[in-house]
């Protein structure tokens, strides 16, 4: 059933005959009668009783109307609807990011964002960068933050921000004496260290394998919130 042939056959019943209904359409009348010829021959039925001077809805018409009408407010109201969406006065997305750059830098992006677009609904997903791309991989969020994976073929990344990897100790710690930090002092220090499926775990590892003597740390905790980091370090 085409949706025109329902439009054209309000007009019509709405007007009352075929010119007027061809004249609000923009259509010329042998057209509108071409397409309720359609509309009836789809549905196996008359629409209209055209024996008199002029034109009237059978039974079936009226009950096809009293649906039409109520179709087309439903249609028209999904038109208003996806009008928004394209001109982005409505919607919501879902956005995926990791710990850091959800917390220090993501909040300032999302504010102006909703400055500009305050009728689209955003719906922050917080997870390390492999959480990240599983909700990606998963269809969970149209697009995430994370730290760079570039083994993941089925990801597309455009990168956006880079961080330098620094230690930071308390100051009282030996470290402090030290002009530069080798992966060799860490064999026996205790260290805080972000949780597997981070970027950084990933790098810290391979930066002790990479090490004279491959090693892991023998003291560490691992934790997922880079506040309650800075927290220990403070505490010593």
């Amino acid at each position: 059933m085409n949706w025109d042939h329902l439009n054209t056959f309000q007009a019509v019943a709405e007007m009352g005959g075929f010119t007027k209904a061809s004249r609000k359409l923009n259509l010329s009348q042998p057209a509108v009668s071409q397409q309720i010829q359609a509309l009836e021959t789809a549905l196996h039925v008359r629409l209209f009783d055209r024996s008199g001077k002029k034109i009237h809805l059978t039974k079936e018409g009226e009950l096809l109307l009293s649906r039409t009408s109520k179709i087309t407010g439903e249609l028209q109201e999904i038109k208003f609807l996806f009008d928004e969406l394209l001109n982005l006065e409505r919607g919501r997305l879902d956005i995926g990011s990791s710990a850091v750059f959800g917390t220090y830098i993501l909040p300032k992006v999302i504010g102006k964002f909703h400055g500009t677009y305050p009728g689209i609904e955003l719906d922050l997903h917080a997870g390390n960068s492999h959480n990240v791309i599983s909700m990606l991989l998963n269809g969970e969020i149209e697009f995430g933050f994370g730290g760079l994976f570039e083994d993941v073929p089925k990801v597309n990344y455009t990168l956006i921000h880079k961080e330098p990897l620094i230690a930071v100790v308390g100051r009282d710690h030996p470290l402090v004496e030290q002009d530069r930090v080798l992966v060799e002092h860490l064999k026996t220090v205790p260290l805080i260290m972000r949780e597997k499926g981070t970027r950084i775990r990933r790098d810290m590892e391979a930066w002790f394998n990479h090490a004279e003597t491959a090693f892991f740390p023998e003291r560490f905790i691992e934790l997922e919130n880079v506040e309650i980091a800075k927290k220990l370090i403070e505490e010593g």
